[in-house]
């Protein structure tokens, strides 16, 4: 991957690695888009770098993934990187494997319902 001249969409690109990751490519010369579900970490990145473009959306809802989706192709068709980093945490002693039903139905949702 040649790592400048890029548009890159970076989910989770507000917090976190995906900041890094944000910061990193800004230096190398590419047009940044960072989507998440907090709009005031998007709008902090954007205050720090005025030229990244944001979305707000929450990747767990299949209609936000859809509308993201859409968006990008009618506003960003030349968007040539996807870094697919949000992600949810969940914490569970992986000894015992023992699932809540909402664990369940997250990591179902999750595994089941990628779109992007």
């Amino acid at each position: 991957m040649n790592l400048s001249n890029n548009k890159i969409l970076i989910t989770g690109g507000a917090t976190g690695i995906g900041l890094g990751l944000t910061e990193r490519f800004i230096k190398e010369g590419n047009t940044v888009i960072i989507c998440g579900r907090r709009e005031s970490a998007l709008k902090e990145v954007a205050a720090k770098f005025p030229q990244v473009i944001t979305k707000v959306c929450d990747l767990a809802n299949p209609a936000d993934r859809t509308e993201l989706f859409d968006w990008v192709k009618a506003n960003h068709p030349d968007t040539n990187v996807l870094v697919n980093n949000a992600g949810i945490q969940n914490w569970m002693d992986v000894r015992l494997m023992i699932l809540t039903k909402r664990q369940v139905r997250k990591l179902r949702s999750t595994l089941l319902h990628r779109c992007i």
